[in-house]
């Protein structure tokens, strides 16, 4: 039950063609109709360097900002004790994993990231045992303390099978922490590349 909004901002040619739709049922907001599967796999293959610009400098010390603010939070609200194994979903430059060594929170690491080159580097500074293409990819017989799930659900076309897959590799008492943009259509003057556009009744609906 889906009303519709008006265009996607958007300048890529897969988003060109979008429009914005709102749920009626739990007030959603999301692209309408979902690019296929193969044009998003092509355009994050390649998303940190085109889309993100994480050349700059002044890019990497922002993100790494975020991710001290992320570790900071989770220290307040959870705990970290002990050396909590941590997966970092889209992970990017591994600036969460960077976070944590600079606060000096000892933790095993596991990153998934879908860009080409990130991933590339990842494996090449973490190992190839501790970076992976996508989920599926990382080994059945890993289980976590913790989920890091930040600014990528938004991008996510089966966010419930998303969320579900990765609930499943929780430990027992394990933490799924979760961050997206709220309702950023209302003031983005371009979408690219999110998906779904949650406030916080839709992303309680969802989880």
């Amino acid at each position: 039950r889906a009303e519709p909004l008006r265009a996607y901002l958007g300048t890529h040619e897969i988003f060109r063609r979008l429009s914005l739709a709102r749920c009626a049922g739990c007030g959603l907001v999301f692209a309408d109709p979902q690019p296929l599967a193969s044009e998003l796999a092509a355009y994050y293959a390649s998303y940190w360097s085109g889309e993100v610009a994480v050349s700059l400098p002044s890019t990497r010390r922002y993100y790494l900002t975020q991710a001290l603010s992320r570790v900071h939070y989770i220290r307040r609200v959870a705990g970290l004790e002990g050396t909590p194994a941590v997966l970092d979903m889209g992970a990017g430059l591994g600036l969460f994993h960077d976070a944590l060594g600079r606060l000096a929170a000892m933790h095993a690491y596991t990153a998934v990231e879908s860009d080409r080159d990130q991933l590339a580097a990842l494996k090449s500074r973490l190992g190839e045992l501790a970076a992976f293409r996508d989920l599926a990819e990382v080994p059945t017989d890993r289980a976590f303390d913790l989920v890091v799930l930040a600014h990528v659900l938004e991008h996510a076309t089966r966010p419930h099978e998303l969320v579900a897959a990765l609930a499943a590799k929780l430990r027992p008492g394990g933490l799924l922490f979760v961050e997206v943009p709220n309702g950023d259509y209302r003031y983005k003057t371009n979408f690219e590349s999110h998906l779904l556009f949650f406030d916080r009744p839709s992303l309680k609906e969802l989880l």
